[in-house]
């Protein structure tokens, strides 16, 4: 799969999200789940759009993205920083966020030459591996996807009991 179509692929699961997001009760949004509320889901992705750049850009330096040293601990201390970051539990100022650091976050991928993408600059991923910018930009759509179900499946079983 070439650039164009992982960054399309990026841009459906994104879109999924944030439809997901927009179609929310509003008494829903920031109720807990079982990893946080959707609130934080989309603080988290505002960080992780951020952190995609900066880790594309460190790989190519070949070095490691600061965040691989949380790996291990499954990002959540990581994660727990994107989420306090972001100061405000308002749904239209969070997407209106997260929509600025995706386009900031595509237009930075986008100047990165096609060469690159898959280049192997030395750096492991934690998981094995090279790290490179193409595995940050598939690790974030699968993010997008994995938030989306995540919602989606709690709405689902919200209210039920288990037999």
């Amino acid at each position: 799969m070439g650039e164009d179509r992982r960054l399309a692929a990026f841009e459906g699961a994104f879109r999924s999200f944030t439809e997901c997001i927009r179609d929310l009760p509003e008494d829903r949004f920031l109720a807990p789940m079982e990893t946080g509320s959707p609130r934080d889901l989309v603080a988290r992705l505002i960080g992780w759009n951020r952190l995609t750049v900066l880790g594309s850009k460190s790989i190519l330096d070949g070095k490691p993205p600061p965040y691989h040293t949380d790996f291990a601990n499954g990002y959540q201390r990581v994660n727990s920083e994107l989420v306090a970051r972001e100061a405000s539990n308002e749904r239209g100022p969070l997407l209106e966020t997260l929509e600025k650091t995706k386009l900031e976050m595509v237009k930075a991928l986008q100047a990165i030459p096609a060469d690159d993408w898959n280049s192997d600059r030395g750096v492991r991923h934690p998981d094995g591996g090279p790290a490179t910018v193409r595995r940050c930009l598939e690790e974030l759509t699968r993010d997008y996807l994995d938030a989306t179900d995540e919602i989606s499946i709690w709405l689902e079983t919200a209210g039920k009991t288990p037999r």
